[in-house]
């Protein structure tokens, strides 16, 4: 709920926005706490009588039931769910998760210590060496390195905030993970490989906005690059992470255009300078495959196959479309999904903006970056004419967008304001 009203998903109103989700945040991990100290005094209830639990328990015990061919009435069947150590783990994770949430919603001169006791960075260590002795218990390899990505997430917030958290020895750690992680047969499991490649990306993404010295930004974004393609080539657990592939899909976009514009503010610095067209096309490229996983293959700026198979539905038509067009969309299947989607939309139509503004030698790119630009307005604005509001993007989404970047590339270029000034505009002066 909390993620919901931040993003302003909700129908409150705008104003007190903050206040409201650090109180949501406040209220779940309270809750949080309160059901890891009934796991805790359960499975030390337990343990004093011999019976520690199993970590690769199921953690329910069903009861018995009756035939549902029997006359007699049934009494109701249900599962009763006791605490595991492999649980505990678990709710622990959610209130790390909960607390950095926290953490990254406060302004930036912010100090972590003097936040209430159960926020702090020594509450989390306290859990963290909880959570260690737990995985020693279990002899779990991929809870093993899950803690160590945990760790490293924790750092990562933490020294955005003037903590004195030392990222190379946490960095170091997560990468022997990932070696271990993407080997033949490796005993880590998809869940924490695909965490810790996340992780290791965000570390090198942060790294280069850090830094001020275009070799050095090159290397991390490169280096975000390589874990990025590994990553993709392992197919990741439907059930568990249906959007990682899509996901990573949208960072190899981005990394590759940022490697791009390093040569806007390092005109001198020729790795970027002599592959920007090629970085910029990879963008465009990367960008489209994440539109056709997730089956937005009607906003591509290539042309790909709609219809049977394609796991997509047309939304507009005469009957909802002012045009008489049609808009291929997948069917809704929640925010997440959504949103990962309009931003790969976004990244998109950026890569195309750039590929218009930074290859002026080639008048021919200029113009298929231009049409192709004119097309996926046309697009979003045929959607906009659909009755399916709820899948119309505008101004909220861009500005969600806008901001993401601002925080991940700093302030966003005046030129590129307002070409999505220009975008907004357009596409909402359709419907």
């Amino acid at each position: 709920m909390a993620d919901w009203v931040e993003e302003g998903l909700s129908e409150d109103n705008t104003s007190g926005r903050d206040k409201q989700v650090l109180a949501l945040r406040e209220r779940a991990l309270a809750l949080l706490y309160d059901v890891a100290m009934v796991q805790e005094t359960y499975l030390a209830e337990n343990a004093e009588q011999g019976d520690e639990g199993d970590m690769e328990r199921a953690g329910s015990a069903d009861l018995p039931t009756v035939d549902d061919d029997d006359d007699e009435e049934s009494p109701a069947t249900y599962e009763e769910h006791v605490p595991t150590p492999l649980a505990l783990v678990e709710t622990f994770f959610e209130i790390i998760d909960t607390t950095t949430s926290i953490w990254a919603s406060l302004p930036p001169a912010s100090t972590l210590d003097t936040l209430p006791t159960t926020y702090t960075p020594m509450a989390i260590d306290q859990i963290l060496e909880r959570c260690v002795t737990l995985a020693q218990q279990a002899g779990d390899v991929s809870l093993d390195g899950m803690l160590v990505v945990k760790r490293l997430e924790v750092g990562l917030v933490a020294c955005q905030y003037q903590q004195a958290i030392q990222l190379t020895a946490l960095v170091e750690q997560a990468k022997g993970v990932w070696q271990n992680a993407i080997v033949k047969d490796s005993a880590i499991d998809a869940e924490t490989r695909i965490a810790c490649a996340e992780v290791l990306m965000d570390v090198e993404s942060y790294l280069s906005r850090r830094s001020q010295d275009p070799a050095q930004i090159w290397q991390h974004l490169s280096a975000a690059t390589q874990i990025a393609t590994a990553s993709l080539g392992k197919p990741p657990p439907i059930t568990t992470s249906p959007l990682s592939g899509a996901s990573t899909l949208l960072n190899l976009s981005t990394f590759s255009l940022r490697r791009a514009l390093v040569s806007i503010e390092h005109p001198t610095f020729s790795a970027s300078t002599t592959h920007r067209k090629q970085l910029l096309a990879n963008a465009e490229v990367y960008a489209n495959r994440g539109l056709k996983e997730l089956g937005w293959t009607g906003f591509t700026s290539e042309t790909v196959g709609v219809g049977a198979g394609s796991k997509t539905l047309s939304i507009g038509g005469p009957s909802t479309s002012s045009n008489g067009g049609s808009v291929a969309l997948p069917p809704a299947s929640g925010w997440d999904r959504e949103s990962l989607a309009r931003n790969t939309v976004f990244c998109l139509l950026r890569s195309l903006y750039y590929q218009s503004i930074l290859l002026p030698e080639d008048p021919s790119a200029v113009a298929t970056a231009q049409r192709k630009a004119d097309k996926l307005l046309s697009q979003l604005q045929a959607l906009r004419r659909t009755e399916a509001q709820n899948r119309w993007l505008g101004m909220a989404d861009v500005s969600r967008f806008v901001d993401v970047l601002e925080e991940e590339e700093g302030a966003v270029r005046d030129g590129e304001k307002a070409f999505w000034a220009q975008f907004v505009q357009k596409l909402e002066a359709s419907s």
